[in-house]
């Protein structure tokens, strides 16, 4: 057990760091820098995931960017957050107040870019562990109610386990938190174990 919570601190830290790194990358295109701190991580059944989800996003309505995996992470990434703070984000990323309660075309954009980058720093942090390949799908972008998207990951993923991931995005006064979800055939206790020897 100890070994295993050391093994799980040394991955929270490489996704610290990767994290890091890519928020300064994006503050550079801003006039507002912006940090991205994983501030949890840990391994989870798929009911208490639904638990943790429930508990912290308090919205019915999300917005999820969603990405499959193959070859050494075979499953699927899931990177959530509450559909006031899509709108939220989508203002700090764009420079552009929002003044309309729906996320247009160039919206969804921008968060599925955002998704994307999240999903492949996570997905960049373990295959350099692994030392080894695992491609990926085109992100996509769904606006579902909370229900729904845990109803897809319990009925799909029914018996896998979660690797889950709080994010917390500030920019200035702006401060919430984002979920990055990793379903993987491989159960992430397995996998962690394998990653970090």
């Amino acid at each position: 057990m100890i070994h295993m919570e050391q093994q799980m601190e040394t991955l929270l830290a490489l996704l610290r760091d990767a994290f890091a790194q890519g928020a300064k990358s994006l503050s550079d295109l801003m006039p507002l820098p912006i940090s991205l701190d994983v501030m949890n991580l840990e391994l989870c059944t798929l009911p208490h995931l639904e638990l943790t989800l429930n508990q912290n996003v308090q919205e019915s309505q999300i917005a999820t960017i969603r990405q499959s995996f193959a070859g050494a992470i075979w499953g699927e990434g899931f990177w959530l957050l509450s559909y006031t703070n899509a709108l939220q984000l989508t203002s700090a990323l764009s420079g552009v107040r929002m003044h309309f309660l729906q996320l247009d075309q160039s919206a969804r954009e921008v968060l599925c870019e955002m998704g994307n980058m999240a999903l492949n720093i996570t997905l960049g942090v373990l295959r350099d562990l692994l030392k080894r390949t695992s491609p990926s799908s085109m992100p996509h972008l769904y606006v579902d109610s909370q229900k729904a998207l845990l109803h897809s990951i319990l009925t799909t993923h029914r018996e896998h386990q979660a690797l889950l991931a709080t994010i917390l995005f500030r920019q200035g006064t702006l401060t919430f938190c984002m979920f990055l979800v990793l379903v993987c055939a491989l159960s992430p206790l397995q996998f962690v174990t394998q990653a970090i020897k």
